[in-house]
């Protein structure tokens, strides 16, 4: 009897994950889906590639403000930070900064408007839309870029400095959120949405750079 029990418990437990491999197969994607997605990714790719050519110039920036970036990562590591060199530092970041948002924004709406393949009214909705956001969201990350700097230089007493950046540095992510959710809805009102789409990559691509949306 015992042995009938088991064998009927082994043909249960193989007929169990017969029927949870046959269920999750369903929901696999067969080869063609799979060859459509990398086509359409492929393309995505190609076509961002090809429309959003950063210049020498902003390339060279980039290099600038990453070199001075890690100059003030070294400092903060050294121990005792001095003050007077680290806003040194900073004020030689704003203006490499201000010079790349500048490069950034020249041809910014050229590049959207042949990504997208925008219509007139699209494109001068979508331009009103960012230029309404877009400084308010980069002046807020430089300075949620400066607390965490001056939050990294507090000595282990400063608890009560400590929390006073911390609440700020909360306040200011909640604000960029915001604002940049209020961007994109605003412009996912105008665009389609493969357009939409598209634009969430260039923004991606974008962000790696230098952080504007």
């Amino acid at each position: 009897m015992k042995k009938v029990v088991k064998i009927l418990g082994v043909v249960l437990v193989l007929l169990t994950m017969m029927l949870a491999f046959s269920y999750a197969s369903s929901f696999r994607s067969t080869p063609v889906v799979q060859r459509e997605r990398i086509r359409v990714i492929e393309r995505d790719r190609l076509m961002l590639q090809n429309s959003l050519q950063f210049s020498q110039e902003f390339r060279n920036l980039i290099r600038e403000r990453d070199r001075i970036q890690a100059q003030i990562q070294l400092l903060l590591r050294s121990g005792k930070v001095n003050s007077d060199e680290l806003q040194k530092y900073l004020t030689q970041l704003e203006d490499i900064e201000n010079k790349l948002f500048a490069e950034f924004k020249k041809d910014l709406i050229n590049n959207l408007s042949n990504a997208l393949k925008l219509k007139e009214e699209q494109r001068q909705k979508v331009a009103e839309i960012l230029n309404k956001y877009m400084d308010d969201i980069r002046n807020l990350r430089i300075e949620l870029r400066n607390k965490n700097l001056e939050m990294r230089a507090l000595g282990i007493n400063e608890q009560s400095k400590q929390r006073e950046i911390k609440d700020k540095i909360q306040k200011l992510r909640n604000e960029i959120r915001e604002k940049r959710t209020a961007m994109l809805n605003e412009l996912k009102q105008v665009l389609d949405q493969n357009q939409f789409r598209i634009l969430t990559r260039i923004m991606w691509r974008y962000n790696i750079k230098i952080k504007v949306f």
